[in-house]
């Protein structure tokens, strides 16, 4: 965990040095909460959900022009029904956003109050078992939708729907193993969230609202 944030940090220290634009702020904090439903790869010894209802997410988002971004972002689920049945599942991973809510003229539409992103990218999943205690690191591919909401020139809120797809998957989400073998299998889980973006620069708006 300590190395965790010491690489926000630095992501934080970079970002700030280079975030102001003669125009528009480019750099963003962003934090979420909300929930993880499996959508497949939960053995059939099982027949519950594992759905979480603890997922957090911290992000930092660049906006390279007022319609491109890439974002940063760290989220920690727990898929499980008890405290020996399911996984801890971390995921770091990098991700291109794109302004859709400016290209259809939604913040015009709505006198600056809403807009819509759209994002994909990869990320590394490190995976716990919580009955085995077997561990596991995967690649992901995450693609959603991210509606934002401006509270004001600093902060707006989101709500925020994301794909996440596992390309090679040894543990179910109930945290029992694939095969004895060694042999692994795709697993995708869906992501909700709701959260708040804090947006830094000196000048009076970012570029999500330009």
């Amino acid at each position: 965990m300590k190395n965790l944030l010491f690489i926000a940090a630095t992501i934080c220290s970079i970002n700030l040095s280079i975030a102001q634009n003669g125009s528009y702020n480019q750099f963003s904090l962003e934090a979420g909460v909300g929930m993880g439903v499996p959508l497949s790869t939960v053995s059939n010894l099982s027949s519950k959900f594992f759905t979480s209802f603890s997922s957090y997410s911290l992000g930092t988002r660049f906006m390279i022009t007022d319609y491109w971004g890439v974002k940063a972002q760290f989220v920690s689920d727990s898929f499980k029904e008890s405290s020996t049945e399911g996984v801890n599942n971390i995921r770091l991973d990098l991700q291109a956003h794109y302004n859709l809510g400016k290209k259809l003229e939604i913040p015009y539409s709505t006198n600056d109050l809403m807009s819509l992103f759209v994002h994909s990218g990869f990320g590394t999943s490190f995976v716990e078992s919580l009955e085995t205690d077997v561990r596991e690191k995967t690649g992901s591919f995450i693609i959603g939708l991210t509606p934002i909401f401006r509270f004001s020139d600093s902060v707006s809120l989101f709500a925020d729907a994301s794909y996440v797809y596992n390309l090679k998957q040894h543990l179910y989400y109930d945290g029992k193993v694939f095969s004895a073998t060694g042999d692994y299998t795709t697993g995708s889980h869906f992501n909700m969230s709701f959260g708040l973006m804090v947006y830094l620069g000196g000048n009076k708006r970012h570029a999500d609202w330009y």
